[in-house]
Parts: structure tokens; sequence; C-alpha cells
């Protein structure tokens, strides 16, 4: 699967995930964000780092049933989260 940011400052920053390693979103967006770091951090983009480290990233997609082929986005916008929330909540 790919991992793909949606996000202000890192928007298209991607990597490939192998499906058997990541069972929820908080896998993908740790394994995604431990990633990036690791990028910056070789680059001595230390304000990067900080910006990296303050973002709070959530997905909207249902990742239980990921394909090799798959597209996950990773985002921090605020828009959708209240009905993202609303909609998890509802029987």
């Amino acid at each position: 699967m790919i991992a793909r940011l949606s996000a202000e400052i890192f928007w298209g920053y991607e990597i490939f995930i192998d499906v058997n390693t990541v069972c929820t979103p908080n896998d993908i967006i740790e394994y995604i964000r431990a990633d990036l770091r690791a990028f910056l951090m070789s680059r001595n983009l230390q304000l990067l780092v900080e910006r990296l480290d303050e973002t709070q990233f959530h997905i909207h997609d249902d990742v239980s049933d990921l394909g090799h082929d798959s597209i996950v986005y990773v985002c921090d916008h605020d828009h959708g989260i209240q009905q993202t929330v609303q909609m998890m909540q509802e029987p």
C-alpha cells in the first residue's frame, strides 16, 4: 500500500508500506511519520522536524481491507474530523 500525506507542509510525501506490517490507522500514521522524520533528520531540517512533531495526522478511510495497490491518504486538515468521529460513534 502507499501512504500519502495530504498535509499543508508535507503534502505529497509518500511511502510504500507492506500491508502485513500495519493493522490500524495509528500504525500507518506512525510508520509514515517515523519515515518522514528520519528523512528530515538525515538532512538536518530541524525546523521541519519540529513542525512534523506538532502535526496531528488522521485517516478518514477504512483501513481494514487494504491491498498492495491501495493508497491511503494521511491528512492534517480539520475538516470532517467531527463528522468522522460522529460516524464512528453511531450504532
